[in-house]
């Protein structure tokens, strides 16, 4: 599974957590904050989609990204979560930030990397014609 298959998921989440925030409390910084790093994931995201479409490969730039962006979010709702005490909504998004930032540490880590277009067997695609 590539990172763009969940990167573009949960910057939707991110994002709808910032506008539900702006609704609910009127937190315009939580509209600019879950709004904006929600976008930037689903940007990221569907960059990494367009690559792996073109290229089949897909670049470790767009996880390093993503990796930044949700270990920015894990920390920022662990300090919320610990001066207010408060689980919703630090704790779910924390968490969710942690799981993704998992996940990236993960797809970075791995040796081998999957490709959209599938290897020759036995080399026959290499194999030049004998006269």
């Amino acid at each position: 599974m590539h990172d763009f298959c969940l990167t573009i998921p949960y910057g939707m989440i991110v994002m709808f957590g910032g506008i539900i925030g702006f609704l609910a409390a009127g937190s315009k910084a939580s509209l600019m904050a879950g709004g904006g790093s929600g976008a930037l994931l689903m940007l990221l995201g569907y960059g990494g989609y367009m690559e792996y479409k073109a290229k089949g490969t897909v670049s470790q730039l767009w996880t390093i990204a993503s990796l930044v962006i949700s270990n920015v979010i894990w920390v920022m709702m662990a300090k919320r979560f610990r001066k207010t005490g408060k689980i919703m909504p630090s704790a779910p998004l924390g968490i969710l930030a942690l799981l993704m930032a998992f996940f990236y540490a993960y797809q970075m880590a791995k040796t081998t990397k999957t490709s959209f277009k599938p290897a020759a067997q036995d080399g026959s695609a290499t194999d030049k014609k004998e006269s």
